[in-house]
């Protein structure tokens, strides 16, 4: 999910930059880290948002991560459940 900004952003570039991203799954962060390329897009979905999250937009997320980076994925979700 990202956060929705206002629309007075003067760049895309600076709109992206700036909203901060809230992963359902711990290890997509760490998967978008170490991916060679990623994209979001728009969902759009049915189910009202909570208030919490009603600043926020649902966006899905496509990522490649090359199996070389596989060995990286594991020390680093390894470090993250053992904290």
């Amino acid at each position: 999910m990202e956060r929705k900004t206002p629309t007075k952003q003067k760049s895309k570039k600076s709109k992206d930059e700036d909203a901060p991203v809230l992963y359902p799954k711990l290890e997509d962060e760490i998967f978008r880290e170490l991916s060679s390329w990623s994209f979001t897009f728009p969902i759009r979905t049915e189910q009202p948002a909570q208030e919490e999250m009603k600043n926020y937009k649902e966006m899905g997320l496509v990522m490649a991560v090359k199996a070389d980076e596989i060995p990286k994925f594991r020390k680093k979700l390894e470090a993250l459940v053992s904290e």
